[in-house]
């Protein structure tokens, strides 16, 4: 498990249209590492997200911080 992190999230989703707010993504992906990656995501002090359009996939990067 990390101590402090600094997670980076990209995700590319296929359409414009989706109702999907950036926020909800990063908060699904922050739950599901729970107890996998870390603790709790409480552990993740700094966090950048990105929200592009294309075939729909997603990348994380997750770095402890010093």
């Amino acid at each position: 498990m990390l101590g402090p992190s600094c997670l980076v999230l990209l995700a590319f989703q296929l359409c414009p249209d989706s109702i999907q707010r950036p926020v909800d993504v990063v908060k699904a992906f922050l739950d599901s590492m729970n107890d996998i990656v870390y603790l709790d995501d409480t552990q993740v002090v700094e966090l950048h997200s990105t929200k592009v359009y294309g075939d729909p996939y997603v990348e994380v990067l997750i770095q402890e911080v010093e």
